[in-house]
Formats: structure tokens, C-alpha cells, sequence
């Protein structure tokens, strides 16, 4: 008799093919995702904003602060109507003692994105 150690039993193969096809179909879904993420982003300095993207109520929100008012609550924000290069908008705005609302339009002047408050009413 020996003192060596039986080797250990060796298990079966399985089959896991679906288990590399999930794994691919997972890179492959983010590989897509990440793209379009890229091409959004890049994308973004060239296409006209929305009325109710960050861009446009940040915008907003520092006129507001350029003409010493309070910061203020924006709800609502819709387009009324829209050509190739500026978008007309509309928004309520809300700062304390004051309720309105507030007619604006997005657009282009040159390479960059304006925004212009058009009227305002209380």
C-alpha cells in the first residue's frame, strides 16, 4: 500500500453554452449602450434644446439672478410652436410674492444657443 492521496474525482463537462452566448449578448448590449451615450453627448453642443431641458431653465433661472431676483420655481415648461432654428416656449414661473408666467424662445445666434424671455405675465 501507498501513502499517495487518490487523486481527486474529475467532474463531468457542462454544457454552458447558453451561459457564453449571455455573456456576449451582455457586451455586446453595452458596447451599443455606451455608443449611443457617446454620439448623445457628442451630439449635444449641435442640437437646439429643448424648452424643458437643463440647458434652457438653467439658462432661465441666471436671468433671473442677473436682474437681482430670487431664484425661481419653473413648471410647465412646453413648446408652442417651433422652425428649423428657434424653438417658442412657454413656462410658469413662481419666486416669492410673485406667480406668472413666462414666454421665451430658444435659439440659434450664430454657433451658439440663446434664450430670450419675450413676455412676461402675472
Amino acid at each position: 500500500m501507498s501513502n499517495a492521496a487518490a487523486p481527486a474525482p474529475v467532474a463531468p463537462p457542462t454544457d454552458k453554452k447558453w451561459l457564453v452566448w449571455l455573456k456576449w449578448g451582455a457586451a455586446a448590449f453595452s458596447v451599443v449602450a455606451g455608443g449611443l451615450v457617446l454620439i448623445a453627448k457628442l451630439a449635444e453642443p449641435y442640437v437646439l434644446p429643448n424648452c424643458d431641458s437643463k440647458r434652457a431653465t438653467d439658462t432661465l433661472r441666471s436671468i433671473f439672478k442677473d436682474k437681482n431676483l430670487p431664484d425661481p420655481t419653473l413648471t410647465g415648461a412646453k413648446e408652442t410652436g417651433s422652425t428649423k432654428d428657434d424653438k417658442t416656449c412657454e413656462t410658469a414661473y413662481a419666486i416669492p410674492n410673485e406667480k406668472g408666467a413666462l414666454d421665451y424662445r430658444v435659439y440659434w445666434e450664430g454657433k451658439d444657443v440663446k434664450v430670450l424671455i419675450t413676455k412676461v405675465r402675472q
